[in-house]
């Protein structure tokens, strides 16, 4: 895990690239950013070079502190990380050192996962977190000398998960042992506590470009339409795109088309097996069907305020859609119908009956779009 090895975030790279060189490695970071955005990746990429013996513009990974921090195995990168129960241990005595085997495994396989990704992993309907004793173990840990390197650093995932339990650890924060190095990751900034945040240096990271996301799915066998489908629905989210490739067998983009045209027709027994149809696929390819949904719609709502439809994240026959859907649906109906989209992807998710959802979502959409007009959409 290398800076050379990520796209799309350089001037936070060469931020954090310049603070190594120039010995000016604050005592402890707060890696923020929304899901997808490498946060995770970066952070780790950091730790990387910070062990680096021998950086040369970051082209080493083969040193022997590169290779054990690519490993995650590095004695002086210390994991921490939210965890459940462990099978023959009481929850208070459970730390991230009776996962480890496990998070490794589970963040080299895809190092955009989210908690949920890791609850998933681990099998788990508990929700996990980082407990007093871990906060007792770190520091301890923070407090022995190195084993390899000039620098110890505490890599800590989802410090959200910290809680009220974080206060034990804020005088380590503010005031570390030389040498040392506090790295928290959190997704979102304002679930962690307060007094930790004061105490961090806060590096922002921002979504993914589109560029980035594309490149990682030129690794993949999938046609570049439905690749650019993703991209699209992604947004910048890594994460997002990855949980997509397991739906690539159809291009959703023309069944949504299809889907506007049938709503507004208003054919019942055309309605009847469009529904039937969509209500036998899996979850995940109808959360991607109302997901590149709500893309086209914001993006259409961008079209109706700027009037230039030749710079739309769309393609041409969208595009073309587009530019007949203007007459008949103006940014009203837009948000509308957005707004309807969204509510039903959280129906979705929370397991709704898919054949009466989408039922009555289109009869919505219908009402929505004939609202004060009746021109067709050809």
């Amino acid at each position: 895990m290398r800076f050379s090895d990520i796209e799309s975030q350089e001037k936070t790279i060469d931020t954090l690239r310049k603070m190594v060189e120039g010995e000016r490695i604050p005592h402890a970071l707060l890696f923020t950013g929304p899901q997808g955005s490498g946060k995770t990746l970066l952070a780790l990429a950091f730790a990387n070079y910070i062990l680096c013996t021998n950086k040369g513009q970051d082209k080493c990974g083969e040193c022997a502190p590169c290779i054990k921090s690519n490993k995650l195995v590095h004695p002086d990168l210390n994991l921490v990380f939210p965890v459940i129960k462990k099978d023959g241990k009481v929850r208070a005595e459970t730390t991230s050192s009776d996962f480890i085997s496990e998070w490794r495994e589970f963040i080299q396989g895809n190092p955009y996962g989210t908690l949920e990704n890791w609850m998933h992993f681990l099998k788990s309907q508990t929700q996990p977190n980082i407990n007093r004793k871990e906060c007792t173990e770190i520091i301890k840990k923070m407090g022995l000398h190195s084993f390899e390197s000039e620098y110890k650093i505490m890599f800590i995932w989802n410090a959200e998960s910290l809680g009220r339990e974080g206060n034990s650890l804020l005088k380590l924060i503010e005031e570390p042992p030389e040498k040392t190095v506090i790295i928290l990751i959190a997704e979102k900034l304002d679930a962690v506590l307060g007094t930790i945040q004061s105490r961090c240096q806060i590096i922002h990271v921002g979504p993914l470009s589109d560029e980035a996301v594309h490149s990682h799915l030129d690794a993949y066998d999938i046609p570049n339409a439905q690749k650019q489908e993703i991209v699209h629905i992604a947004e910048g989210n890594m994460n997002a795109a990855i949980a997509l490739l397991e739906n690539t067998n159809e291009t959703v983009s023309t069944e949504i088309l299809e889907w506007f045209r049938i709503a507004y027709k208003n054919d019942p027994a055309q309605l009847v097996q469009w529904v039937n149809t969509m209500s036998t696929k899996g979850k995940p390819a109808q959360k991607r069907f109302l997901s590149y949904g709500l893309f086209f719609m914001k993006e259409y709502l961008k079209l109706l305020y700027t009037s230039d439809f030749s710079n739309a994240r769309l393609s041409e026959e969208e595009k073309a859609t587009a530019e007949k859907m203007a007459r008949i649906i103006d940014v009203n109906k837009t948000e509308d119908i957005a707004e309807l989209i969204e509510k039903n992807l959280a129906y979705l998710a929370r397991n709704a009956n898919s054949k009466i959802v989408f039922m009555e979502m289109s009869i919505q959409l219908e009402r929505i779009m004939k609202l004060k007009t009746e021109q067709l959409i050809n």
